[in-house]
């Protein structure tokens, strides 16, 4: 009888007993670039009214408002996490003219450093969702301080306030 060669295990065993610098920079280099939206978007305002759509924003806005996965893997992930990000609502630093509050608004993670912040928000949300502030402050606060800036709808452009307009230039 003859025997097969048996696949070569993938598991790295010693990563364990690699110095702490070299774990962490590991860690480091796996965390996400993401889009951190801070509003999930109307479906209508996507697909107009085509059904079936061909994708769900939703679920997509609603799993990436969380911290990343990897902070459920150990110790030293979850360090790194904690450190790179934080939920921008528990940030010490928000001003409260940044504060604004909708029915699709989400609690989203951001790591400046490498998210990138997005309002899916325009005018028509606020009789949806009832909107309360203007989210787009919110939007410039988080751009200033991560290292991609920020994104909005173009829809938001066709229809916003003068004073948005200047809100937008600072972005």
């Amino acid at each position: 009888m003859e025997s097969t060669p048996s696949a070569p295990e993938r598991a790295f065993h010693l990563f364990p007993r690699l110095p702490t610098e070299l774990r962490l920079a590991v860690w480091r280099e796996c965390l996400p670039h993401c889009v951190a939206e801070l509003d999930t978007p109307m479906h209508n305002e996507v697909y107009g009214r085509k059904k079936p759509s061909p994708y769900d924003h939703m679920q997509t806005a609603c799993m990436n408002e969380h911290r990343p996965l990897i902070s459920l893997v150990c110790r030293d992930s979850r360090a790194i996490v904690l450190e790179a990000g934080s939920y921008v609502g528990e940030r010490d630093d928000f001003p409260p003219e940044c504060e604004w509050s909708s029915g699709n608004m989400l609690d989203e993670w951001l790591d400046p450093a490498r998210d990138l912040p997005h309002l899916n928000h325009c005018l028509g949300y606020e009789a949806h969702y009832g909107t309360d502030g203007n989210p787009l402050l919110d939007l410039a606060w988080q751009a200033a301080r991560a290292r991609r800036g920020g994104s909005l709808r173009f829809e938001f452009l066709r229809s916003c306030y003068s004073e948005d307009l200047e809100v937008i230039k600072r972005l």
